[in-house]
């Protein structure tokens, strides 16, 4: 006698295990915070922005060989980013709605210059004179 799930069973099993995952309390409180009010605009904006204006302003070939048009969309991903994980850490702060700030701009700039600081002062730059000769 053969106890061993058919294809159909297993398949079943995947899903339920999926369902019960998908409606842990923890996760849907994430997303039930992102889903109303003004955050879902932003929740909207986000869909559309990281995958739908990509993919389209991929589909040409002239967007592809030209450097400048390239930046342009890498630009508008790392526009997009900030506002992932703006999206991400505000709610929580802000549950009643989006409320931008000019602090919002500047604090992920200023991490990325104390960043680069710290890595210039650990590390020397070279001289572009060559290398050194023994004197």
């Amino acid at each position: 006698m053969d106890l061993k799930p058919t294809p159909e069973q297993e398949e079943f099993r995947a899903e339920c295990r999926d369902w019960l995952r998908a409606n842990l309390p923890e996760e849907t409180i994430f997303y039930k915070a992102r889903l109303e009010g003004s955050w879902e605009t932003i929740s909207l904006l986000l869909m559309a922005g990281h995958f739908g204006v990509p993919f389209f302003y991929l589909m040409g070939r002239d967007v592809k060989r030209r450097g400048w048009t390239l930046a342009v969309g890498g630009a508008w991903l790392l526009v997009m980013h900030f506002v992932d994980l703006y999206w991400q850490v505000m709610p929580t702060l802000h549950p009643d709605g989006v409320r931008p700030s000019p602090l919002d701009a500047t604090t992920p700039r200023l991490r990325m210059l104390e960043a680069c600081l710290k890595t210039c002062r650990r590390r020397p730059i070279p001289s572009s004179s060559g290398p050194a000769t023994p004197g």
